[in-house]
């Protein structure tokens, strides 16, 4: 038997810690025409880390700053003080303010130097632009971009096409397809069309040449951003994601591509712009997910988790096929029929998991757990069965094997924690109130589906045994909302609501969203006045207020909807969940309220804050 034991403290570190900023040495280029936004005495724009897949392995990555005006034109940040973010910075979403005279037009860069510009909370964010990133039919446009000397990539439209969208249907592993299959359907990637675009590739030419011994292809994209900007008729709002192609005599700086995190625009080598790996991991980017690690190395280890598309990878034209892990797979939302939320100090569990394949053809029944989430004092775990089979039939490591990963917050890199076989054991010290988290996988067993049961317990408080007949109950499996994809298509009601719940009493009680239907004079009190959940003594239950239960009766499907009152859980006090609500959270200072929107942790009954105030949070709208 195997034991592998972790200090929950390690890596903590990740949860606010910045990436890393390479300077990029500026060259002068022809004015574009002037903006608009340029007639004030201030510029703002919102900040995007962008981020590498490198072709070697062991690369420590490049991941750049840039950040994108209202017109959508993108530019890089250089000289950022080390004092300059207050909080930690949130991609896609953090605002700046900065004199013109720190904007150069020409050289497409922001000058952020101590005393040109600051962090700015600021209400007129572009809301639109961000929130389509949670669509689940989504419609990309490739654009083959050459410059005034027709210096572009060499690879002809119907090539990148048939690549990248599987047209014509010769090619099996492509961006379309992937994730098509992986996400059961609920992510989808169609061709995007605009004037001259041929099956979803367009091509674009630059106002400048490219200077090949200088420009690299982190110069080049605010360039091609640009030219996009000033053809007639272009409207970013009409496509999801742009796919710049760029020739293969431009120096990536050995990367195979970069993207926002997260974003709609992504950045490709005409050399690698075909391989499967590429395009899951960069579009993986802009739909929200930085990288998967496996180490203690906060930047050269976080490639290396083997079975996430943002981790480590073959590169290959076909293939292989895999998913994601835990902590991704959680925050798509997609398998969330059957996840499970656990607080080991509430009950311990024994799960049967299964494998995504079996999931996705429908061999499940209630009893069955996809992925699911441990909830402990300064760090969260997400586990699944990383079964080896149809589509997951490539997965790069720990296959047939249950996997165990620590995602630290929002946007921030997942770490592998552990891959167990049979008869293995993981343990975190210290996990929940100075107690000890158990982790064992019981027994694997072949079948209709194929199950790895693994029990869940935290040690001296609710131990359970793989030799127990009559396990506590597991908890309960609610649908859980994606703070990713906000449309019908994903967005579930549960059976039962919670009406009342009298603390003192334990007693509580539930009826059904079709009751609530039946009576629609009240879905508007009750779907915004009721914020309690509950979980039932006896069963384990966790029951949810109307706007959480029965979302799609309460028209409450957009994910950056909130209300005042809605209740999140905060933090343990004397061994007793804190809990407070959005209005409360609006007004702490903004440091206190980024490191509370970071942290993923719950009670087991309560949600975390991101998920109850995403406004509050994703905006830090005082």
């Amino acid at each position: 038997m195997k034991i592998i034991c972790e200090c929950v403290a390690i890596l903590a570190l990740a949860c606010f810690g910045l990436p890393s900023i390479v300077a990029i040495e500026e060259q002068p280029r022809s004015l574009r025409s002037a903006h608009a936004i340029f007639s004030e005495e201030f510029f703002e724009c919102v900040l995007f880390e962008i981020h590498a897949l490198m072709i070697k392995p062991g690369d420590p990555g490049i991941h750049r700053l840039t950040c994108m005006a209202d017109d959508h034109s993108t530019y890089r940040v250089k000289n950022v003080p080390d004092n300059f973010f207050e909080a930690p910075m949130v991609s896609g979403i953090t605002r700046i303010r900065v004199l013109t005279s720190a904007v150069s037009q020409a050289e497409y860069n922001v000058d952020v130097a101590e005393g040109n510009g600051t962090v700015i909370d600021n209400p007129r964010a572009d809301v639109g632009r961000y929130t389509k990133t949670k669509k689940s039919a989504r419609l990309a446009l490739i654009v083959r971009v050459f410059d005034s000397n027709n210096i572009g990539p060499s690879v002809s439209q119907a090539y990148l096409s048939t690549k990248i969208f599987g047209t014509g249907g010769t090619d099996l592993y492509n961006l379309a397809s992937g994730y098509d299959t992986i996400s059961g359907g609920m992510t989808t990637f169609a061709p995007g069309s605009f004037a001259t675009s041929n099956n979803g590739v367009m091509d674009l030419t630059l106002e400048q040449p490219i200077n090949i011994s200088t420009d690299t292809a982190y110069d080049i994209e605010p360039m091609a951003t640009s030219a996009l900007n000033n053809l007639p008729n272009w409207d970013w709002d009409l496509i999801d994601h742009v796919m710049f192609v760029l020739s293969a005599t431009i120096d990536f700086l050995d990367a195979a591509g970069f993207a926002q995190l997260p974003g709609d625009i992504s950045v490709y080598h005409e050399e690698w712009a075909a391989i499967y790996i590429v395009q899951m991991h960069e579009m993986g980017h802009n739909l929200g997910m930085h990288h998967s690690g496996l180490g203690t190395d906060l930047v050269n280890d976080q490639y290396e988790d083997p079975t996430c598309w943002m981790g480590a990878h073959v590169f290959e034209d076909e293939g292989p096929a895999s998913t994601f892990n835990g902590a991704k797979s959680w925050e798509f939302g997609w398998y969330n029929s059957h996840h499970v939320e656990i607080d080991p100090n509430g009950a311990s569990a024994d799960l049967k998991l299964i494998g995504i394949n079996d999931y996705l053809n429908n061999e499940r029944t209630s009893d069955h757990t996809t992925v699911v989430k441990i909830n402990g004092d300064s760090e969260t775990l997400y586990m699944l069965y990383n079964k080896k089979e149809g589509i997951n039939s490539g997965t790069d490591g720990y296959g047939d094997h249950v996997t165990i990963v620590h995602n630290p917050g929002v946007l921030q890199i997942s770490w592998f924690r552990a891959g167990l076989d049979a008869g293995d054991i993981y343990e975190a010290a210290n996990f929940r109130d100075g107690k000890k988290l158990v982790v064992e996988v019981c027994e694997m067993a072949s079948g209709t589906p194929d199950i790895a049961r693994t029990i869940v317990y935290l040690d001296t408080v609710n131990n359970i045994s793989c030799d127990d007949t009559s396990p506590q109950t597991s908890p309960s499996k609610s649908p859980q909302t994606s703070p990713i994809f906000d449309d019908d298509s994903s967005c579930m009601d549960s059976l039962y609501f919670l009406e009342k719940y009298n603390a003192k009493k334990k007693t509580l009680v539930v009826k059904e969203c079709s009751w609530l239907e039946n009576n629609p004079k009240k879905i508007g009190k009750y779907c915004k006045k009721k914020v309690k959940y509950a979980r039932d003594e006896n069963t384990g239950v966790v029951y949810k207020p109307p706007h959480d239960a029965c979302p799609l009766l309460c028209h409450l499907c957009d994910h950056f909807y909130e209300e005042p009152k809605f209740k999140f859980f905060w933090k343990y006090k004397k061994q007793k969940s804190v809990l407070k609500n959005c209005t409360w959270l609006g007004r702490q200072k903004k440091s206190k309220m980024s490191k509370i929107c970071s942290s993923l942790n719950t009670d087991g009954i309560y949600p975390f804050a991101a998920e109850i105030c995403p406004t509050t949070c994703f905006y830090l709208i005082e």
